[in-house]
């Protein structure tokens, strides 16, 4: 019964009483104590539960910080690797809305110091998803960069991309090809800038990156049709089950990150072109990866110089030229 003592002890001593509805003094001062305490709350807790154990409560409460303020702190003075520390405290969620927040430049910054960070380091959750190659892609679809950095696929994509040391070399007009098409020359990834919709350059980005992945697998398709190891069916097949591979992983990621956003309805317009189905189809054993390549090379060119040819007949007929311009170079030799 000791603390009701203190308790009938601190009112006869004229202490304000504790409104138990409110959690506040009645009749208190304002003066601020930290921890939000006033002077007279302290006093009461004092008499009551003793000068210890209100020591320790004010200790908690002084050193219970704010990391979202602590963080913007860490990036206004700037300390990168404490910045990091913080950041990387928050769920994946809130890291990813924060990073959307600070500048390409930032972002880089940020994920050195990640690196530089003894607590914290490559495998730490910020480092993973501010890899140096989705830095240099935002630089050019930021808005596609950050709806990657959403899509733990995308991120898988990204880090095996950098893994196999795939370069992204910026607009595709610009590039080597100088073509409004996404496309890959020697390990190197370009997105036309006219692909201003952020959804189809994500989906491009990571079509190509897989892309680019496959390189020493295509180099090995080209070696063998060149020393007529393969037919021109067999060299078709290959290099369109290469891009199936491809669909696929976009699928994927197109996927996942539709549901990130919540299944609008308006998103259904990009599954056609993004690979939904034939990744649904695959994932629910509907269809194997066989069955897609057998589909895929037997569909049908809409427009363009190919119109009316299938996918077959077009690599069949690279295939061809293939042969035609080695036994051209012998003849000259």
């Amino acid at each position: 019964m000791r603390v009701e003592s203190g308790a009938r002890e601190a009112v006869a001593a004229g202490a304000p009483t504790l409104d138990r509805t409110a959690g506040q003094p009645v009749g208190a001062p304002a003066a601020f104590v930290p921890g939000g305490l006033t002077p007279a709350v302290v006093l009461a807790l004092q008499r009551t539960a003793g000068n210890a154990a209100v020591g320790r409560l004010l200790s908690r409460r002084v050193l219970a910080r704010d990391p979202s303020s602590d963080y913007e702190a860490a990036v206004r003075k700037p300390d990168w690797r404490q910045a990091a520390e913080l950041l990387n405290s928050f769920k994946r969620d809130e890291i990813v809305a924060r990073l959307g927040k600070r500048s390409v430049a930032e972002v880089a910054q940020l994920h050195q110091g990640a690196l530089d960070n003894p607590k914290l380091g490559p495998t730490s959750l910020l480092a993973q998803i501010t890899p140096p190659l989705l830095t240099a892609f935002s630089r050019h679809f930021r808005a596609a960069a950050e709806l990657a950095r959403m899509s733990p696929e995308a991120i898988k994509v990204i880090a095996a991309a950098e893994t196999a040391n795939v370069g992204f070399g910026g607009f595709a007009e610009d590039g080597p090809l100088k073509d409004a098409w996404p496309y890959t020359v020697q390990g190197v990834v370009y997105i036309p800038k006219a692909q201003t919709d952020k959804v189809r350059a994500m989906a491009a980005f990571i079509y190509e990156l897989t892309n680019a992945m496959h390189q020493p697998v295509y180099d090995q398709i080209a070696k063998d049709a060149d020393t007529d190891k393969i037919n021109g069916k067999q060299y078709a097949r290959r290099i369109v089950t290469q891009e199936v591979e491809s669909l696929l992983s976009e699928g994927k990621v197109w996927t996942e990150t539709k549901g990130l956003l919540g299944s609008d309805k308006s998103l259904d317009k990009y599954d056609p072109d993004l690979g939904h189905a034939e990744y649904e189809a695959v994932r629910t054993g509907k269809m194997s990866k066989d069955d897609l390549v057998t589909s895929a090379l037997a569909r049908v060119y809409p427009a363009g110089k190919d119109a009316g040819k299938t996918v077959e007949q077009f690599y069949v007929e690279q295939y061809i030229a293939r042969k035609a311009r080695r036994s051209k170079g012998k003849a000259t030799d």
